[in-house]
């Protein structure tokens, strides 16, 4: 589980910094 976890916040930190404030509008787009 604590590795499920971790690779999860690993890639949320990643989507977050690489989309930056696309991702805001991702949503709002949709």
């Amino acid at each position: 589980y604590y590795y499920k976890t971790g690779i999860l916040e690993r890639v949320d930190r990643r989507l977050v910094y690489k989309f930056g404030k696309n991702a805001h509008g991702w949503q709002e787009d949709k």
